[in-house]
């Protein structure tokens, strides 16, 4: 991800007892993904761009091992240059990497440090970093922390708001909170978002809550909705969530044949991810989905 694409992410835009074994299945999926391609302004280091450009090229290949390594690199040359938007660039980008390898634990170190070296050159938690924060909490099952953080992130720019959103609004539901995360789903439902990667947001939402309601056939149908944006996006790993919410939706309906139909494709999708080493989610522009997003 280069300094141009992560310009862009603040602006880029599931009884007690079933809840609680659905949400083991999807607070892992939860990531964060690639964004920003606004203009950028001159840096004074060209090795920290140039570090920003290979990890942003090999996490767009699906080689995060190589992508970590890169952004690394462009956080100590950061910190070699005293650059604060490097710092912050580097710093999310960290974090997002470790979220797609569901390393939420090393998503939140990535951020704590982040903060703490902007904090001393006088300057607050970027927006975005606050968002990684929210979904790496999420991740964790820390919900009530992840609610308090994304709930109170800002509305604008829209894409960043709505993000902001399904994550206040998914955390309320693994909390039981259904009237609030009604109210985060109707502010995505109003906002009537063309992107197919905010409208899977939407209707991932929609499907988890549905759920948890018992509303199951709601649930089927707004999950298939999100399986198939998912699935035109490149987002497969949201795509798998929702097919196993599908399944788990279809199951309470009676519909057992079509729940293990559902449930084999998800398997098939893992399967054939880790035999081909295909990367998992797509190098998105804009930090929606089911997952999230880089940014400045």
């Amino acid at each position: 991800m280069t300094r141009q694409r992560l310009n862009r992410a603040t602006g880029c835009k599931p009884t007690a007892l079933r809840r609680s074994r659905l949400l083991m299945a999807l607070s892992g999926a939860v990531l964060l993904s690639a964004c920003g391609r606004g203009a950028a302004p001159p840096v004074a280091d060209q090795k920290m761009q140039q570090s920003l450009d290979a990890g942003r090229s090999a996490y767009d290949l699906g080689y995060r091992t190589q992508a970590l390594s890169a952004y690394r690199v462009a956080y100590q040359r950061a910190l070699l240059s005293n650059d604060q938007a490097g710092l912050g660039s580097a710093g999310y980008n960290l974090a997002v990497v470790h979220l797609r390898d569901h390393q939420w634990q090393a998503a939140l170190d990535s951020v704590s440090v982040t903060e703490k070296d902007l904090a001393i050159r006088g300057f607050g938690t970027p927006a975005r970093l606050a968002l990684v924060q929210a979904a790496a909490l999420y991740q964790g099952k820390n919900y009530a922390q992840a609610a308090h953080i994304a709930c109170h992130l800002p509305s604008s720019p829209l894409a960043f708001g709505l993000r902001a959103q399904y994550f206040c609004g998914v955390s309320h539901v693994a909390l039981g909170h259904d009237a609030q995360a009604q109210q985060s789903l109707t502010v995505l439902d109003q906002a009537r978002a063309q992107d197919p990667r905010l409208r899977a947001d939407r209707a991932a939402l929609r499907a988890q809550l549905r759920l948890a309601q018992g509303r199951y056939g709601e649930s089927l149908n707004a999950a298939q909705e999100a399986v198939t944006l998912n699935r035109l996006t490149g987002n497969y790993s949201a795509m798998r969530q929702m097919l196993d919410i599908a399944s788990v939706s279809a199951g309470k309906l009676g519909r057992s044949d079509l729940a293990r139909a559902l449930t084999r494709q998800s398997q098939q999708s893992l399967e054939a991810e880790n035999a081909a080493q295909i990367p998992s989610d797509e190098p998105d522009d804009l930090s929606a989905g089911t997952a999230l997003s880089h940014s400045e």
